[in-house]
């Protein structure tokens, strides 16, 4: 099977880069069973970037015509140089009214599938195209082989002594992690006000943030860096509970891939309920909390599921076994074979 990959007007993918860390996933999982051409070249999952190279010219005249199936993420242009009649699917983010049109639309949770199939009643869609879309799929998120237990690595005690000589000395910090951009729009209001209270009753604490590019100020017992992302399943392993903001009306249809990259590491994850995290998690996932920075807070139960998680080591243990076992499914080799057998059919269903 050959493939075609695009995203947006990108003739490379940076590593470790925000959206390109999962459409690199999604290809190495099709490279699997599948030649995949990234923007018209060959992807090596394990090359230097992948192998990929910046070129000349526009990427439309890169589009091979002889693909079997063409994936295409943000690319109008890469669209409208694929060839007529050959199976085509465009992620559903974001909305244009002509790939929906013509393509197959592809959303990486289930939830967000069905809203897509049962209205698109979403505020970012324009009224006039809030309408069922029958034609859509469901890919889940994919995480690399390098996210799994790693707390008895050299490079995750190495992070876990950087956290430890924060604040009071300790032999047995508490490490909270929240690995992700912080910004206005998902300020973790509830998790910061109930910070500096518990960090007094429990000097053990300490809080790990990524990425936040300093809009946090001074927090006791905090240690706030960007890490590269090759170090990310160290840095995770060396927390012992993450927590996740939510924002915007899309995370109750988007997946977390920060709770997946944790979960595969043995880490579990407070974040708030939603539709798509219990398709991952199950409906009765204890450490679900009313959606952490979109301004409906609850300190209380914030309160209540951190006490339980730091308090109980079996429990928290218990909880991180079921985590890693259930984000299995989000693994590159089980990944490759649910698309291998999408893929064929919509192979097949193109040719009738």
């Amino acid at each position: 099977m050959k493939i075609y990959a695009q995203y947006s007007k990108c003739k490379t993918l940076p590593q470790g880069s925000g959206d390109f860390i999962n459409e690199a996933g999604l290809y190495t999982a099709m490279s699997q069973f599948a030649n995949v051409f990234y923007s018209g070249q060959m992807f090596f999952p394990s090359g230097p970037n992948f192998g990929l190279k910046e070129y000349n010219g526009s990427i439309a005249s890169h589009v091979p015509q002889d693909c079997d199936l063409y994936y295409i993420r943000a690319s109008l242009p890469a669209l409208r140089a694929v060839p007529k009649g050959k199976p085509v699917l465009w992620v559903a983010s974001p909305f244009e009214p002509e790939a929906y049109a013509r393509a197959t639309i592809a959303a990486f949770t289930q939830s967000w599938a069905d809203r897509l199939q049962a209205g698109a009643n979403f505020p970012w869609f324009p009224k006039e195209h809030r309408k069922p879309y029958p034609n859509t799929v469901a890919l889940r998120q994919v995480v690399g082989n390098a996210f799994q237990l790693r707390q008895g690595a050299p490079q995750t005690r190495k992070i876990r002594r950087q956290i430890t000589c924060l604040g009071v000395e300790t032999d047995h910090p508490f490490v909270i992690g929240h690995l992700g951009r912080i910004v206005k729009s998902n300020y973790p209001t509830a998790f910061l006000k109930l910070w500096p209270e518990m960090v007094k009753k429990n000097p053990d604490l300490r809080f790990l943030v990524g990425t936040t590019r300093g809009t946090l100020g001074k927090l006791p017992n905090s240690l706030e860096r960007k890490f590269p992302h090759d170090q990310m399943p160290y840095v995770v392993s060396a927390c012992d509970v993450m927590v996740v903001s939510d924002h915007g009306e899309s995370w109750k249809i988007s997946g977390s891939i920060k709770s997946i990259e944790a979960s595969l590491c043995g880490v579990p994850t407070i974040l708030g309920r939603s539709p798509a995290r219990e398709e991952l998690f199950g409906k009765h996932y204890p450490l679900f909390v009313p959606p952490i920075g979109t301004g409906y807070d609850d300190v209380a139960e914030l309160k209540r599921v951190l006490d339980l998680v730091i308090d109980d080591y079996e429990f928290r243990m218990s909880v991180g076994r079921y985590v890693q076992e259930v984000a299995q499914k989000h693994r590159v080799k089980a990944s490759s074979v649910r698309f291998e057998r999408l893929f064929r059919k919509l192979i097949e269903e193109a040719k009738q």
